[in-house]
């Protein structure tokens, strides 16, 4: 039994745009897997009520259907992530439910220029392996 979780660059690049350095310190603190220091920076930040309950139910919310209500839900972003909600829709209607949206999911957003993944297994308690799409790994 395995699971492959999912994300999308282009979800982490928008809330950086939106939130700015906030966004940054987040990010930063799940890439270390640290939700200590991932409430206390959402506790100490400015963000409005709303804005807060987004961001501590990203980490909670894992699975297809509740991932992508979660971003059309989530006011005046969901426009700017319409191409990340369809690609994720895509991928819920081939893969159903042997593939998991995790929004908490954290890469190298400048390496990666799209999907990534991880594919995990209960019964090792580690990654399986990982990867994702990047089309400019080379540039000049």
């Amino acid at each position: 039994k395995y699971l492959v979780s999912v994300n999308h660059s282009n979800f982490w690049n928008e809330l950086f745009k939106y939130f700015g350095n906030t966004a940054l310190e987040l990010y930063k603190a799940l890439s270390k897997k640290d939700f200590i220091l991932f409430k206390s920076i959402i506790n100490k930040s400015r963000l409005s009520k709303p804005e807060k309950i987004f961001w501590n139910e990203l980490i909670t919310i894992k699975g297809n259907k509740e991932a992508i209500a979660h971003i059309k839900q989530s006011g005046r972003l969901k426009n700017k992530l319409s191409k990340v909600t369809s690609c994720f829709e895509k991928i819920n209607s081939l893969f159903g439910d042997s593939v998991q949206i995790d929004l908490s999911l954290t890469s190298d957003v400048d390496y990666y220029t799209g999907i990534y993944f991880e594919a995990i297994t209960p019964y090792l308690g580690r990654n399986l392996g990982s990867g994702g799409r990047y089309d400019q790994l080379i540039s000049f």
